[in-house]
């Protein structure tokens, strides 16, 4: 488990992020394929899994096929969250 931090929320109420997750649910995906899934725009899935594995929702890892061509595959690395609001706001990854 991992305690995030609180502003995460915003970030996966993301209509992009949502669906990036979403599409992530489903297995290991390239950020072109995620692009390609979701209609977002490949800048805008980069800032968003770049955030996700910043906050460590997301994993990825490289690549490199036969013809020498590298590429990156992104996995959901957490499947939940849990918010509490005992003492104050606190997001747990598990």
């Amino acid at each position: 488990d991992q305690t995030l931090d609180a502003s995460i929320l915003d970030t996966i109420g993301d209509e992009h992020t949502t669906r990036i997750i979403n599409a992530l649910s489903g297995g290991a995906k390239t950020a072109p394929a995620l692009a390609s899934v979701t209609g977002a725009s490949r800048p805008t899935v980069y800032r968003r899994l770049g955030t996700l594995e910043k906050a460590g929702l997301v994993d990825s890892t490289l690549t490199i096929d036969a013809d020498g061509h590298h590429k990156k595959q992104y996995t959901l690395a957490a499947t939940s969250l849990t918010v509490d609001f005992t003492n104050q706001l606190a997001v747990t990854a598990h």
